[in-house]
Formats: structure tokens, sequence, C-alpha cells
């Protein structure tokens, strides 16, 4: 720290400690480092004191409050991998960041569960966290769009779901639910399979179901043929029905 004046080495030597502290939450966490930023809300008593000096840091930045920035700081930050922390993106970047995320992980989630991309439609009561948020986003982003609530919206975010998730937008909510109620008998169906060890198109082939939820969903199966049908909960139950 030679050659540096004193406020600035206490700085220097403060960011250190600070920049390990984070390397070492993302260890923990298993998490990479360019993807965290600490939270200053966080009841993790390291964290909250990383997110609330990075938060002062930030203002001093852009001239607000009473914290000063200095090179050898900015320095240190990049040099451990933090360099997004010194980034300043709009409201319309963040957005946009958040949302490519949110269909990545979508297309994740529809491998795992092997359905096709254009027929999953996150879940609010999902047991997964993270689709269980992308559910309530993308509500809440349509009623932005028809000018509800209080949300933003942008036009690279729109053109961005348009492009890779389109039937967020134009799903029918009856579709939707119908889809939903599905999804959860095709969790069972796949369980099934696996444990028959046959392909998910010779389910319906069982007329005598030996497990206890197969004979309802087979039920379920002949009752919607009965009713109004929709091409995308048709194309859904062919994955097990192929002659449906």
């Amino acid at each position: 720290m030679n050659g540096l004046f004193p406020k600035e080495e206490l700085a220097a030597e403060r960011w250190i400690m600070l920049c390990h502290i984070a390397k070492d939450i993302c260890l923990e966490r298993d998490i990479s480092l360019s993807s965290y930023y600490p939270n200053q809300h966080s009841s993790h008593i390291n964290e909250k004191t990383l997110g609330i000096a990075l938060s002062n840091y930030r203002q001093g930045l852009s001239q607000k409050g009473t914290t000063c920035p200095y090179e050898c700081v900015d320095f240190i930050i990049r040099k451990h991998g933090f360099e997004h922390w010194l980034i300043f993106e709009t409201d319309e970047e963040k957005s946009l960041k958040k949302w490519s995320k949110r269909i990545l992980f979508s297309k994740e989630r529809c491998k795992s569960l092997h359905i096709p991309i254009h027929l999953f439609y996150p879940c609010q009561r999902s047991e997964c966290k993270e689709e269980r948020e992308i559910a309530v986003a993308i509500n809440n982003y349509r009623q932005a769009i028809h000018q509800k609530g209080t949300h933003n919206i942008y036009e690279s975010v729109t053109r961005l779901i348009e492009s890779e998730m389109n039937h967020w937008f134009t799903m029918t909510p009856h579709v939707k639910i119908l889809l939903e109620k599905w999804r959860k008998k095709w969790e069972f169906i796949k369980y099934i399979c696996e444990q028959k060890n046959i392909k998910y198109e010779e389910f319906y082939q069982y007329q005598q179901p030996t497990h206890t939820v197969e004979k309802p969903i087979l039920q379920s199966i002949k009752t919607y043929q009965s009713k109004i049908r929709y091409d995308e909960v048709d194309e859904f139950i062919r994955m097990f029905h192929p002659y449906l």
C-alpha cells in the first residue's frame, strides 16, 4: 500500500477484507463470483456488512452520500472478480437481464420435466421456488401490458419474451389452468413409466392399472375427450397417449 494516503490505504485494506468475505460466501453457496451481489438486508451479518459497504461505495461513485471512491478500491474490486459491482445499469437493462435469466431457467426446467418449451407455463403453485417467482413475474408483466398494476414494461423485454416465450403472452387462462392440471398428472405418469420400465407413450395401453393413480388419470383422459378440447392440451396428452 506504499504511496497511498492514510484514508485511501485504510479503504484499500478494508475492501481487500470485504472481497475475501464475498469469495467465502460464493464458495459456501456454490455460486460464481460474477453472479454474486451482496444483500444489505441479509440475515448473514458479514453479507449485510458487505452489502451496506458496497451500497455506500456506489453512492460515492455517483457523487452521492459521504463515501469517497478511490481508484485503488476500484482496482481491488475488479482484481477479485467483482467488476460487476462497479457497473451502473438502467432499470431497463436490469429488467432485461432478469428476464434473460428467467427464460434460461425455464428452458432448463422444461428439459428436467421432459416438456416441450411451447407447452410450459410457469405455475404459481409449483414446488420450485424459482418457477413460482417467474409465474408471478409473468402475471405482473401481462397486467402491465394491459395498463394494470404498477410494474414497468420495456420494449426490449417485451421483444425478448415474444421471441423466446411468446405463448406466455398469448396463452389463454383456461388453457393455462388445464396444462397445470395435466402437468401434475404427467409427473405421476413419468414415475409410473419409470417403475414399469415402459415408454411414456405406452402408458395408455394399460387397461388394468396396477397403481392407485393410474385409473383416475386414464379416466381423466376419457373425460377430457368428451369435453371441449384445446390444441395445446391435446399435444401435451399425446406425449403419453399418442392416439388421442
